[in-house]
């Protein structure tokens, strides 16, 4: 009995979390009331306090329930070789392009969600998560540099910025608007052109602010 108890109760979770889900998407966190994810999911408020104090605690669970851009990358392994993270890039961006689940609540956290006091947890832990990741993509491109992969004139915290910045741009452009382009050519193009000009032995002739 216990058990059965303990499958109900997360199969009411479940039902919570998935209800929440769509309507996040329709009318955005912000317009959704508690009470309307316990009517969208067939329970009780009561029944969502029982599992979540606020709208914030169910962000956070869609977050840890999905990988976010760039987290499969926050691994040793990827940072052998510059060629070996070009790939890695490529595979992990390519999976976030695949996998629906990732997509929905992507969409949610780029496009549908405003960081409003219950939900300012969630927005410090995106931070620090960025702020890691970061760090890390500069130590591999600091690395890349030393073992001659990567031209000297180069700054890796540049790097490391645009590099991250580039992909959660285009992605959050293709969330937004899924009919326009081809991602997943726009990203391997893009990559590549990121990836082989590290090679450059010769800084750009251009500085900042000017024009061909």
């Amino acid at each position: 009995m216990a058990r059965r108890s303990r499958e109900d109760s997360e199969a009411t979770r479940q039902s919570i979390l998935d209800a929440a889900v769509e309507l996040f998407l329709e009318q955005g966190v912000t317009r959704t009331s508690l009470a309307e994810i316990a009517a969208k999911a067939g329970h009780t408020r009561g029944a969502i306090y029982h599992h979540f104090e606020n709208k914030g605690q169910i962000i956070e669970e869609l977050i840890h329930s999905v990988c976010l851009p760039f987290d499969e990358l926050f691994n040793e392994k990827n940072a052998q070789s510059l060629e070996q993270f070009h790939r890695q890039v490529l595979k992990t961006m390519q999976c976030n392009f695949a996998d629906e689940k990732r997509k929905r609540i992507h969409t949610i956290l780029f496009h549908r969600c405003e960081f409003t006091e219950d939900l300012n947890p969630v927005y410090e832990e995106s931070i620090q998560k960025t702020k890691r990741r970061l760090d890390f993509t500069i130590d591999v491109f600091r690395r890349a540099q030393q073992r001659g992969e990567v031209a000297a004139h180069f700054d890796p915290a540049q790097l490391g910025f645009t590099l991250q910045s580039m992909c959660i741009g285009l992605y959050w452009q293709y969330l937004r608007e899924p009919w326009k382009g081809n991602l997943h050519v726009d990203l391997e193009l893009a990559l590549a052109l990121f990836f082989n000009g590290l090679k450059a032995t010769q800084p750009s002739q251009l500085s900042l602010g000017e024009t061909a």
